[in-house]
């Protein structure tokens, strides 16, 4: 064989691995490799069937659980004279008479999604536009089902459907100003919630939550598209240590028309990420959140007299989780579910109503509850998702007031699910590394799997053809002597005679988890397909390890999650099949602010790293996200001092890429600016590629082949 043949032959096998490279990003941004999930389902009151919209979005079908064959079907878009091109989403009122669905969604840039809302009446055939007067937000029925309240517009409003009426509950909303039952601007994805109204139990009051943001400053974005000059939009922006929306708690009478504000002490510096009615109209329960996010409080709330009283008080030398909250649940013989850190990790708990005591703690541990699926109180037992069998799965579990315990879920990986009205079936969403979601009907008792509904046998098999390795998961131990979790992901074929470089990837958010045994091909699996050998830790700060571990970065983040990636990148040498002259590393918004501590620690062992919209100074980030780890600056300077890139640029070491969209809203691309003019400051060259008009954590299909193409050419330039 001639050189020249070699030489052809060697061409042609570069160029079949990058045409199915760009085959695979391609595949990426179009969301081919993500698991087909079942249309949505709601479980039916008489306990043998549930409702789900049809394939095609036309239709909402009866189907029996059991047998999956359709009984009737309880809506088809084809019988009504208005003109709906499809049903996007529902819900059933309490005695499944009604059906309220929205169609024409749309999501607007603060991620609240507006619609046109309907409810159609089963026996009678009858459909009812909740509002003329322009789109709907979070639409809900009144339990007894004659009532729709919705915002739009920073306003509250109500539809009684018996009358076809449209009322005013609130008229103050204003953007930028007010806002009534849906949280403002400043308070973005706080606590993951964009809905803050409930009805009470006899469906004669409206409890909501009020945002008063006029004294929170404005935050500026530039776009650069449709005219001969940029334009500015404003947005209402807390930073931290700044003023944040004032919140109050109000409650509205159906009956007299008339709105009363419950009496819960302070009025500025705390948040309300939960307001829920007991079993009884008699009482609202309220929870209230100080501004370090260390002390939460739980209010009863007469909302007849305003009184309100505390029941219970939680403190924490560090912060409190919000989503702690999903699991309150008031049960009708006079206590509640509460769901508690205190004593190290997540467990259940169960209280009194009348003064907040604790009665049992229902589940115990070292390990969390992560998720809380309700209290079947006919035969006391509740159901939750857990750590228990390990960190990096999730398992289905039920426990009764003794302390039985049961496993649910049959296999290992991770386990979602939810379960029918009188709890006697649950739908099971499973997956693993290695297999994409299949959602079963299992029986609520013992587990048993009663049929599939979706098993996404064709992505699998689209998967098998693809020439990229799974995730496997590995362990270090850093300096402390603690576990470090994670995974690698290794090139298709692997040749373990060879060197490869490694990429090392911070974790996206804080206090969340990546070493996750759950189905997910991103953009760490294109690197793989490019040659690189990809390791995700899950380095300190991270959540489901227990609090002391996940509290070690609280008041000082950066420091203790760089030791970490570079005491795992000193480890490397340990993989004879990794060159380690040849380490990057990356990470996306918190990771990118680690990402950029780990390279200006001055240590040189990070050949080049790529930070995607970083936070390079904690001062400039949201006051919730940022305070509830840092407090505020004024309280924790040194912290603030020493948590900030923008004092260690002269420190850099290593080729560095910086990657930004200018209409970024969670961290803003000032932080980007700040960090690119203190190396320029320092002599320092690197890299910059900005995304005109662009927020990435929400890229449409174009900008994301860009964005990872980029992002794998410079790590080939640098690492190869």
């Amino acid at each position: 064989m001639t050189k020249k043949t070699v030489s052809i032959l060697l061409f042609i096998a570069v160029l079949q691995l990058s045409v199915s490279a760009n085959g695979f990003i391609q595949k990426l941004a179009e969301n081919v490799f993500e698991a087909k999930a079942t249309e949505q389902i709601v479980f039916l009151n008489d306990g043998e069937t549930y409702a789900q919209i049809s394939e095609n979005n036309q239709s909402i079908l009866r189907i029996n659980i059991k047998t999956g064959t359709t009984k009737d079907t309880l809506l088809s878009l084809h019988w009504l004279k208005d003109k709906i091109e499809k049903i996007d989403a529902f819900e059933m009122d309490s005695l499944c008479e009604r059906i309220l669905f929205r169609s024409n969604s749309e999501k607007t840039k603060y991620n609240r999604i507006i619609a046109n809302y309907y409810v159609y009446r089963i026996d009678r055939k009858e459909l009812i536009n909740v509002s003329e007067n322009g789109k709907q937000q979070n639409a809900i029925f009144s339990p007894n089902g004659r009532m729709i309240a919705f915002a739009r517009d920073n306003n509250l409003f109500l539809k009684k459907l018996d009358f076809n009426t449209e009322i005013a509950i609130t008229t103050d909303g204003e953007k930028g100003k007010v806002s009534n039952g849906t949280p403002g601007e400043s308070f973005g994805e706080a606590f993951n919630a964009f809905s803050h109204f409930e009805f009470s139990p006899d469906s004669k009051s409206l409890a909501y939550v009020r945002f008063d943001e006029s004294e929170v400053k404005d935050l500026s974005f530039q776009y650069f598209q449709g005219t001969d000059y940029p334009t500015f939009e404003t947005q209402k922006y807390s930073r931290a240590g700044e003023a944040n929306a004032k919140v109050s708690v109000l409650v509205y009478d159906v009956f007299y028309k008339s709105t009363k504000t419950m009496n819960i002490g302070e009025t500025s510096n705390f948040y309300i990420p939960m307001i829920r009615w007991n079993t009884q109209p008699d009482i609202l329960f309220v929870a209230k959140l100080n501004r370090n996010q260390n002390q939460l409080d739980l209010y009863a709330c007469n909302h007849r007299s305003t009184v309100g009283k505390i029941l219970l008080t939680e403190q924490s030398k560090f912060s409190i989780d919000y989503k702690n909250l999903k699991a309150f649940t008031p049960l009708s013989n006079g206590q509640f579910i509460w769901m508690s850190e205190k004593n190290g990790y997540r467990h259940l708990f169960i209280h009194k109503t009348n003064n907040g005591a604790e009665e049992l703690q229902l589940t115990k541990g070292e390990w969390n509850v992560t998720d809380f699926y309700g209290f079947n109180e006919k035969k006391k037992i509740a159901y939750f998702q857990s750590t228990e069998q390990s960190s990096a799965e999730r398992a289905v579990f039920s426990i009764d007031l003794r302390g039985k315990k049961t496993c649910l879920s049959k296999q290992k990986g991770t386990n979602n699910a939810q379960f029918s009205n009188d709890f006697s079936y649950f739908i099971n969403d499973f997956s693993s590394v290695s297999q994409p979601n299949i959602y079963s009907i299992c029986n609520a008792t013992n587990g048993s799997q009663t049929r599939t509904l979706e098993n996404n046998s064709t992505l699998k098999n689209e998967i098998s053809q693809q020439a990229f390795s799974q995730k496997e998961f590995l362990s270090f131990k850093n300096t402390e002597n603690q576990i470090l979790n994670g995974w690698i992901i290794k090139p298709k074929p692997f040749d373990e005679t060879k060197k490869y470089p490694v990429i090392l990837v911070a974790n996206t958010n804080l206090a969340t988890q990546s070493a996750l045994n759950k189905w997910h091909i991103g953009w760490e699996s294109y690197l793989a397909t490019k040659g690189f050998i990809v390791v995700g830790i899950d380095i300190r700060g991270t959540e489901n390890q227990g609090n002391n571990f996940s509290s070690q970065v609280y008041q000082n983040l950066g420091e203790k999650e760089a030791e970490d990636l570079i005491d795992v990148a000193k480890q490397l040498s340990d993989f004879h099949f990794i060159d380690t002259q040849k380490i990057g590393i990356c990470g996306w918004n918190y990771g990118g602010f680690v990402t950029l501590f780990c390279m200006t620690k001055g240590v040189e062992i990070f050949k080049a790293g790529i930070a995607v919209s970083p936070v390079t100074d904690w001062k400039i980030s949201p006051s919730f996200s940022t305070e509830r780890f840092m407090r505020r600056p004024q309280e924790n300077f040194k912290g603030y001092r020493e948590s900030s890139i923008l004092t260690k640029t002269k420190n850099l070491k290593g080729e560095l890429l910086l990657i930004h969209g200018t209409a970024d809203n969670e961290a803003h691309i000032q932080n980007t600016f700040a960090f690119a003019e203190e190396l320029q400051n320092n002599g320092i060259l690197f890299e910059m590629m900005i995304y005109p008009n662009k927020n990435l954590s929400n890229l449409e299909k174009n900008s994301s082949i860009h964005l990872f193409t980029k992002i794998a050419d410079f790590l080939e330039k640098k690492l190869k």
